[in-house]
């Protein structure tokens, strides 16, 4: 008898604003999908938890409240970065817009964000008033969506741990994952600097430089810095957004002497972001004659640097007996 398949969907959303909502999907979805759920904004691994969940889940749900959610240093909330970073990941997803919103949560940005979502979704959104409202019509659309873009999904495993074999022995995490499910995503914990040292290769396979396709390198991100701005003898400090590429993120480091240091991998980022400063000054006024100070939010700093090594393309370099923190670009871009 084959079992039932179970896909997993992150839920993107600001938290607490509407708990019978969420709820309300909690208990119609739970039995047929594993859920992952947006920390509270306030959470400093907030950033790096929902892109991590948005690269490993198989559909999303992204839900546009009253509240437009709170605020990144750019002035764009971290709802809005989460929506454009799974739109530019082409993640499946449904969208759940409040249509009835409260007077003074009709912030500019807000409807931005609803017209984007609009734009985009099409007629995967679904429009609601009150609490309920669109939780049986997200049902039926997910359903929809699972034939239009099929993923692999995972079986609940129904073995005793007994009958597993060696391989699934170890810590007690990787006993339990294994003796409970067939995962074909596996969630990973979040990558800090305190975790990239155990992420370091051996020096055979530091030596095999990793093969990059040239979508991988087209992909986007979308970061948040800061720059000093000025204009005559007045400075003043401005907040924006820029969307790299990974090829952009890798040919910046490539220019550097390898190895390097993580001080010269931030400056050298940094002092790529100066032409979007300026240019984002001199929608500011056209009077800012220079720009200087830039320097991208550490959260979406620790965040490129630790895809870089779970991609494989950044690698820790040992140097004799010295304790710097070295790394190096080790990549072939097929043809």
């Amino acid at each position: 008898m084959s079992q039932k398949k179970r896909y997993h969907i992150h839920i993107s959303l600001v938290r607490n604003e509407n708990l019978y909502l969420e709820n309300a999907l909690e208990y119609a979805l739970s039995t047929d999908y594993f859920l992952t759920w947006d920390l509270l904004a306030t959470n400093t691994n907030f950033v790096e938890y929902s892109r991590q969940q948005i690269d490993q889940c198989d559909y999303m749900i992204f839900i546009l409240g009253n509240d437009y959610g709170h605020l990144s240093l750019s002035g764009v909330s971290y709802l809005h970065l989460s929506y454009i970073y799974a739109s530019s990941k082409r993640v499946p997803m449904i969208a759940l817009v409040n249509t009835q919103p409260s007077q003074h949560e009709l912030l500019r940005q807000r409807l931005d964000l609803f017209n984007l979502v609009i734009k985009e979704q099409g007629l995967r959104v679904i429009h609601f008033g009150q609490t309920h409202d669109g939780v049986s019509e997200c049902v039926r659309m997910l359903g929809e969506i699972k034939e239009k873009f099929p993923r692999l999904g995972w079986v609940k495993d129904t073995r005793s741990l007994s009958t597993l074999p060696a391989t699934a022995s170890g810590d007690l995490k990787s006993m339990f994952v294994s003796d409970r499910f067939h995962i074909r995503n596996g969630v990973q914990p979040a990558l800090t600097d305190s975790s990239l040292e155990g992420t370091q290769q051996s020096p055979e396979a530091e030596a095999r430089p990793t093969q990059v396709t040239p979508k991988e390198l087209n992909e986007a991100l979308l970061v948040n810095y800061t720059a000093h701005a000025f204009e005559g003898g007045n400075l003043q400090e401005i907040s924006a957004t820029y969307t790299f590429s990974w090829g952009n993120i890798v040919q910046t480091l490539q220019a550097l002497p390898q190895p390097f240091t993580s001080n010269m991998m931030l400056t050298q980022i940094n002092d790529s972001l100066k032409d979007a400063a300026m240019a984002e000054a001199l929608k500011i006024s056209p009077n800012i004659h220079a720009v200087s100070r830039c320097q991208i939010s550490s959260i979406d700093y620790q965040w490129i640097k630790s895809q870089l090594v779970k991609k494989r393309w950044l690698f820790s370099v040992k140097e004799g007996q010295s304790i710097r923190e070295l790394w190096q670009i080790n990549i072939i871009v097929q043809a």
